[in-house]
């Protein structure tokens, strides 16, 4: 077992609270969405020109985490982008 310097263990009887833990978490400034669903995170934009727009998200949203000490799991994380052409 080792110790959690922060953040709540998956599993413990704290787990339900990482719902409240997050809900604070800073809404992007640029017009991208943000969507929680337990403990999953996804950020998206429907736009012709993606640009530096969602960039600048993913470093507000990386400061965030920084700042609550919540590490993202590399492994589980991916990117999808979709393209809608008539």
């Amino acid at each position: 077992m080792r110790p959690v310097r922060a953040g709540v263990p998956q599993g413990s009887t704290l787990s339900p609270l990482y719902s409240v833990y997050v809900n604070g978490i800073l809404r992007p400034s640029t017009g991208v969405q943000l969507a929680l669903f337990a403990d999953d995170t996804a950020l998206y934009l429907r736009s012709n020109c993606i640009g530096n727009i969602l960039p600048r998200a993913i470093d507000e949203l990386t400061q965030w985490l920084r700042l609550w000490r919540i590490d993202v799991n590399l492994e589980k994380s991916a990117s999808i982008y979709f393209n809608h052409s008539p």
